[in-house]
């Protein structure tokens, strides 16, 4: 059996508060249901990384998928991208998917129009993990 870095991350996201009384949803597989329930993220594997006797550094990315236009106040996708950051970047984070030493940014929340009425905004991070 091996650690899931994804679902590490996932476990830190889940939940979170982004403003308005929401909470930001997780998934795993970006299907049509999921962007019904906006916001979400995406985490996903992004490739590379390394590994050492001790733990393992997997590539992970996440894009947040929110309503766009958005009413004055309500969070955007970047806004809520940049919450995910905070909420990742530094460690460590314990989970009941595996433990995370740390979290390193490789590149900051960008957004992206993504159709008419969503936008998008993605990052990718360094999730240094125990691997078992």
């Amino acid at each position: 059996m091996s650690s899931d870095p994804v679902k590490m991350v996932r476990a830190v996201l889940e939940g979170l508060p982004v403003g308005d009384g929401t909470t930001l949803a997780t998934c795993r597989v970006l299907t049509v249901q999921a962007l019904d329930h906006l916001p979400v993220v995406h985490v996903a594997a992004a490739g590379g990384g390394s590994q050492t006797d001790i733990d393992r550094l997997d590539r992970i990315s996440a894009i947040v998928y929110a309503q766009a236009p958005t009413t004055d106040g309500a969070p955007t996708a970047v806004s809520i991208a940049e919450l995910a950051h905070a909420a990742l970047v530094g460690g460590p984070h314990d989970t009941p998917a595996g433990y995370i030493d740390e979290v390193r940014a490789e590149s900051l929340p960008t957004g992206q129009p993504y159709t008419d009425t969503v936008d998008t905004a993605a990052a990718v991070y360094g999730v240094v993990h125990r691997f078992l």
